[in-house]
C-alpha cells in the first residue's frame, strides 16, 4: 500500500518477481491500483485476486512479500485460503506448491532503525 499524503489517496502496487528458464531474475509491476475503500483484508484481497485472475496467475503464486502491517497479514491469511481452495478446484498441484509470506527486508530494516532511534519502542516484540 502507498498513500499520497497530499490527497489522502491509497494505492496498491502488485509486483511480480520470478526466475525464468535461463535462471535470470525478472520482475514487473503487474498492477498499480487506486484503493478508494478502507484497507481491510477483504478489500485488499479483492484487488489482488482481481489482478491475478486478469493475468491468469492465481494458481502460480508461491509467496507474497509485504510489510508487517496487521491488515496485510490478515489479507494474506484470507488470500491463502482462497487461492488454496482455487488450486484444489482447478486441479493444480497445491500440495507441491508452498504458500507463505515474506516480510519485506526494506520495511524490516526501516522498522529496526525506528526502534533503535526510540520512535517505535512498542513494536520491538513484533520484529
Amino acid at each position: 500500500m502507498w498513500k499520497a499524503r497530499s490527497k489522502r489517496q491509497s494505492y496498491m502496487v502488485i509486483m511480480l518477481h520470478w526466475i525464468n528458464n535461463e535462471w535470470v531474475f525478472k520482475n514487473i509491476v503487474l498492477d498499480f491500483r487506486y484503493l478508494p475503500v478502507s484497507h481491510t483484508a477483504d478489500n485488499m484481497k479483492a484487488v489482488i485476486l482481481d489482478t491475478l485472475k486478469e493475468h491468469n496467475l492465481q494458481h502460480r503464486i508461491l509467496c507474497c512479500t509485504t510489510d508487517g502491517a496487521a491488515a496485510m497479514k490478515a489479507m494474506l491469511r484470507v488470500l491463502s485460503l482462497d487461492t488454496e481452495k482455487d488450486r484444489r478446484l482447478f486441479g493444480r498441484n497445491s500440495a507441491d506448491v508452498p504458500s507463505f509470506r515474506i516480510w519485506c527486508v526494506a520495511h524490516l530494516v526501516q522498522t529496526v532503525a525506528r526502534v533503535a532511534r526510540g520512535e517505535k519502542a512498542d513494536i520491538v516484540g513484533k520484529v
